[in-house]
């Protein structure tokens, strides 16, 4: 999950650990290792409640690791959209380098 902040390739080290966005960032990064550990082990539980969010009833025959890629891909794209939004925001930041 810090991979990127080790290489040099997140915003952390331009703006910090402690900002909002690299802290939400994070805790979306735990949540996907959550649902990855899920699907590898069988929890249910975990990823069930995500049946009732598709439209029409069509997850709710899913199995357990079929809910967890469901996921994995929902948290992927919200990080890529965030991160677009937070690269474009502060982008007058970073061009100046």
């Amino acid at each position: 999950m810090t991979g990127c902040a080790v290489a040099g390739i997140s915003q952390t080290t331009t703006f910090g650990w402690t900002h909002p966005v690299m802290i939400f960032g994070s805790v979306l990064g735990v949540a996907a290792l959550a649902v990855i550990a899920a699907g590898l082990f069988g929890w249910d539980a975990l990823v069930r409640p995500l049946a009732a969010l598709a439209p029409a009833g069509t997850l709710v025959t899913a199995t357990t690791e079929q809910l967890a890629v469901v996921a994995i891909a929902g948290l992927i794209a919200l990080k890529f959209v965030i991160n677009l939004a937070f690269v474009g925001s502060h982008d007058h930041l970073t061009s100046s380098r």
